[in-house]
């Protein structure tokens, strides 16, 4: 009995193995929906892959190929005698290479197999190595208990097709980044079982997928958080065209749906309830025109689309600039310089794209925002104060009298600037090739903007877009660019100064990091992806370093040196485990945190995308919320090798013992009025006690390096403490405002003083040295020039509103004959003396920063040799490689220049500190 019994068991299992492995062979991945759910949400994580089809030219008709999809308009499947819309999944699953009727236009990747994938998003090119310019279909099946609506969340890169049970549900030929929520359908499964496929285009780079499912329950709570669908497939009509509109998802879930569409100036011309109306096609000929925004009220969330309505774009460009003549206001010229130039960028024949969506969505916030502008400036309206939305804007830099750039959003929760909002910065990234900011990746990636965007409207947060004169490695004229910015948005929006948030990924995140390193009491808080946090380390991968003392510059500005500047602010950074920066990065900077009792929020993501550029996982805008910058800690620690950057809250460093070391400072506020302080390489600090707690009727104790001092506080400011003495009889000595190195008398307002040529031909017009200087920074930072003067045109305006860098030597520039018996140097027909030290050499060239003796509180920048004529100079760009006090070099060839010596003055600008082991530099010749 047993023994029979033994025997059905295992005839039982062997009939069981054999029809799962049955199964396993003749079906596709099965998704089941739980029947005892009305509140379900699916990931399909495990796919039937069949592919990759590389594209074929000669199969593609001319329109295919004009698309940037042309692998979705063919039908594959034919090369098996299948088609899709009418496949079974018999029909799949046999499906090989051998049987297809192009099997010569295959690569040897070229699958039919099931995978299982569990990231956020599927990405094809973890599966195959040939991945450009390729197709992939996507196959599994839905089971439901029972018949049913349900919403398809959806996204790809790049293009998509979708079917369910043969019937084509979405159609989106569009080149763009994959993202959360980017497309949504309500489909309908029948009770059973429901074939599901996916045909998904590469352009180039990521190729991926993702396919959630919602019951129409659960739909409606995601609706109401995410208001970036798109409500159109098309974006641009022209003269007799027919707006068709998305409106069938919008019937499932609110029955008081309403759609409007209104004109540029906001005037209401459209306005129909969705429900129980066929609206989703709207005769545009009645109206004229311009730009228009569609909106969609449903589920408590507007919906917004902008589009155009016209003829083709390109002639509206001379309208524009036409009527953009005829303003005067500075300020608004600048920022419809702003609008033109992108507009004229965008138009260019290289970066047109009539079919693209996102190209469409360009163009369409360009025409927009200039049709709005100009409406309101031609009838005397307020056209930037306090106005919601995206803008480009623009402001004339004092540094060299140049317009300059920046982007942002105000979210719809600003109401007029009652109230206000907290800013979250966003600091560029380096971008090779390096672009101007109207041109750069900053401002054209819309898919990374819109999850931004969403962030701003649900967290009620202001968003700002620096330029920061791009990557300079930490040179004085990046934070001097982002303060101009910021003053320039307070002029127009009520920001809360106490919740200014930085945010930036890799160079961009060194930038933020750095920002917070060397102004900590400015900020609230800064969250950051994959940031280099080690500048020396990585200086090779962007730039020609060669000398010492640009590694030393980069050492002595990296982030992770100097992570006690942190102990007020917090940090948030998101480690990408494939990111081109390396981990170890944010975890030296988190352990030298971690030493000081610094605990800053800290992950590894092993996401295949970036966690910043491709990423919609926002967590970072959780982190900043609520988060307010503490103006009174209790205790506070900074270190500088900078006097410029030398204030943390209610401390400020004002001399130091040797600026060859770190200044370090840690003071405690112990109790009521006791304050406790010890200091390292610090000559003098100063206590602000406008925001200390204090009895003032009381003395105030300061317990500096073990000394007590009683401090009578009735009605004072601050309090100064002179741990080390001033140098006795000394007019000069290094401060906040004047300490070099070179690249400082860049980041405020400046003026190039040329000297006379001597050839009568060349006379008035710049030398050669001047030249290379001028043409460099228009080359550098994207704009027409930089002031400039002859010597004999300099006057005491100038003089006491600028830095000079002056050309020439004491025979040809009558400036520098002025200042040159109370500057360290003198020339020589075979030598250069600087601060007592002998150079020789026929050929010396010198550049070197200085106070300047006719105004010591600016700059000049000594730009010289002991042979003018024979002169060039290596160093085009002094502002971004300008990280020396001064730089004595020699031409000995027509292509090499030998440097003698490199570093910087002391305290006194009266001795030298040199960066010694220097290497050899081209020159610009």
């Amino acid at each position: 009995m047993f023994k029979n019994l033994v025997c059905i068991l295992l005839a039982c299992l062997f009939f069981i193995s054999c029809n799962n492995e049955e199964q396993t062979k003749n079906s596709i991945p099965l998704i089941t929906i739980d029947s005892t759910k009305t509140d379900f949400e699916i990931k399909i994580t495990k796919w039937q892959l069949l592919g990759p089809f590389p594209d074929d030219n000669k199969r593609f008709t001319q329109s295919d190929i004009s698309t940037e999809n042309p692998g979705l308009y063919c039908d594959y499947l034919k090369d098996f005698g299948l088609a899709e819309g009418n496949i079974k999944v018999t029909d799949i699953i046999s499906i090989t290479r051998s049987i297809s009727d192009h099997k010569e236009n295959l690569t040897e990747e070229f699958t039919n197999k099931i995978v299982e994938d569990e990231s956020k998003y599927i990405f094809f090119n973890n599966y195959f190595k040939s991945t450009d310019k390729s197709t992939v279909y996507a196959f599994c099946e839905i089971f439901s208990a029972k018949e049913q609506d349900v919403l398809f969340d959806m996204g790809s890169d790049d293009g998509m097709k979708v079917w369910l049970n043969n019937q084509l549900i979405l159609n989106k030929a569009i080149f763009g980044w994959i993202r959360d929520y980017k497309y949504m359908v309500v489909g309908h499964l029948k009770k059973g079982r429901n074939l599901f496929y996916v045909k998904v285009y590469n352009s180039v780079l990521d190729w991926g997928l993702y396919v959630n499912i919602y019951s129409l329950t659960a739909a409606k709570k995601i609706l109401k958080t995410n208001n970036s669908l798109s409500l159109l497939d098309n974006l641009l009509y022209n003269i007799g065209d027919t707006l068709s509109i998305n409106t069938s998802l919008f019937t499932h879930f609110d029955k008081n749906a309403v759609l409007t569409i209104n004109d540029y100036k906001g005037e209401e011309i459209f306005n129909k309830r969705i429900h129980g109306e066929d609206i989703s096609l709207i005769d545009l000929s009645q109206y004229p025109k311009g730009a228009y925004q569609l909106k969609v009220n449903a589920t408590g969330t507007n919906y917004k689309q902008n589009f155009y309505y016209g003829n083709d774009i390109d002639s509206l460009y001379p309208g524009f600039l036409k009527r953009s003549e005829k303003i005067y206001d500075e300020k608004a010229r600048i920022n419809l310089e702003a609008l033109l130039t992108r507009y004229k960028h965008l138009i260019d024949s290289e970066n047109k794209k009539l079919q693209d969506q996102i190209w469409q969505r360009k163009i369409i916030f360009v025409i927009k925002e200039l049709e709005d502008v100009l409406y309101k400036l031609e009838n005397n309206e307020e056209s930037f104060k306090n106005t919601l939305g995206k803008h480009l804007r623009g402001f004339r830099s004092t540094i060299d009298n140049q317009n300059q750039y920046y982007k942002l959003y105000i979210p719809d929760n600003y109401r007029n600037g009652k109230n206000p909002l907290p800013v979250v910065v966003f600091v560029p990234f380096r971008t090779d090739p390096t672009r101007a900011f109207l041109k750069s990746f900053h401002v054209a990636n819309m898919n990374v903007e819109d999850e931004q965007i969403k962030a701003a409207e649900k967290y009620g947060y202001i968003l700002l877009w620096i330029n920061a004169r791009g990557y300079v490695f930490g040179n004085p004229i990046e934070q001097a660019d982002f303060f101009e910015v910021l003053d320039e948005v307070k002029k127009d929006y009520n920001i809360d100064e106490n919740k200014i948030y930085l945010t930036g990924t890799c160079s961009g995140g060194l930038s933020s990091l750095t920002f917070g390193m060397r102004y900590p009491s400015k900020f609230a808080a800064i969250g950051v992806f994959s940031p280099i946090t080690i500048q020396s380390g990585v200086a090779q991968s962007f730039l020609d370093v060669k000398y010492d003392s640009e590694v030393f510059w980069l050492a002595q500005n990296s982030p992770s040196f100097f992570t006690g500047n942190y102990s007020n602010l917090p940090i948030y950074i998101l480690h990408g485990h494939k990111n081109e920066v390396p981990e170890k990065q944010s975890l030296i900077f988190t352990e030298n945190c971690k030493n000081n009792n610094i605990k800053p929020y800290f992950k590894i993501t092993y996401d295949e995308r970036d966690p910043e550029i491709t990423s919609t996982d926002y967590t970072v805008f959780d982190f900043f919320k609520g988060k307010k910058k503490n103006n009174n800690p209790k205790v506070i620690d900074f270190s500088t090798t900078q006097l410029k950057y030398n204030q943390s809250y209610w401390i400020t460093i004002d001399r130091v013992i040797s600026f060859s070391k770190v200044a370090k400072i840690h003071a405690e506020h112990l109790k009521e009025n006791v304050i406790k302080v010890t200091t390292e390489n610090i000559a003098q600090f100063s206590i602000d006690l406008s925001d200390i707690k204090l009895d003032r009727t009381k003395p105030l104790t300061i317990i500096a390096n073990e000394k007590k001092v009683n401090y009578k506080i009735a009605s004072e400011k601050k309090v100064t403490i002179d741990v080390f003495p001033a140098p006795k009889n000394s007019q000069l000595i290094k401060n906040c405002k004047i300490e070099g190195p070179i690249s400082h008398a860049f980041s405020n307002g400046f003026l190039l003083v040329d000297c006379e040529n001597e050839s009568k031909i060349d006379k008035g017009k710049k030398s050669a040295p001047c030249d290379s200087v001028y043409e460099a920074w228009k080359r550098e930072y994207f704009v027409d020039g930089c002031r400039y003067k002859k010597y004999s045109q300099v006057n005491e305006e100038d003089i006491n509103k600028y830095n000079l860098i002056l050309f020439g030597n004491p025979e040809n520039n009558a400036l520098i004959k002025k200042v040159i018996d109370k500057v360290p140097v003198q020339f020589y027909r075979d030598s250069i003396v600087l601060c007592n030290k002998v150079y020789r050499g026929k050929n010396l060239g010198i550049v070197m920063i200085y106070p300047n003796p006719l105004n010591p509180n600016k700059y000049i920048v000594l730009v010289s040799s002991n042979n003018w004529n024979s002169f060039s100079i290596p160093h085009l760009n002094l502002s971004k490689e300008g990280w020396y006090d001064f730089v004595i070099f020699e031409k000995t060839s027509k292509y090499f220049t030998e440097i003698k010596d490199v570093g910087y003055f002391n305290n006194n600008w009266n001795g030298l500190k040199s960066i010694k082991n220097i290497k050899h530099k081209k020159s610009d010749n």
